[in-house]
């Protein structure tokens, strides 16, 4: 597994960057026209991670989503970038 990886390497896309938050997207389009987009935000005040699912414009939040070894991967480096690791 390549330690390295990173969200944009999965396909997702920053679309916030400020000094509250970061947020990333990725983009699935099936077939019939359902398209289901995975938000990742990260959250400076509280240090965390938080996940969104939304489907045709409805949030799933309710329902939960896999997350792969891969997508575990880049969180923590990006956690680790943060530096968020670094802190006690």
């Amino acid at each position: 597994m390549n330690k390295d990886i990173t969200l944009e390497d999965l396909g997702y896309k920053l679309i916030t960057n400020n000094e509250k938050y970061l947020s990333y997207v990725k983009e699935f389009v099936f077939p019939l026209g359902r398209v289901s987009i995975l938000e990742i935000i990260f959250d400076f005040s509280m240090k965390d991670v938080q996940f969104f699912h939304h489907q045709n414009d409805n949030f799933l939040n309710d329902k939960p989503y896999t997350i792969n070894v891969q997508l575990l991967q880049a969180i923590y480096n990006k956690c680790k970038e943060l530096g968020w690791l670094d802190e006690n």
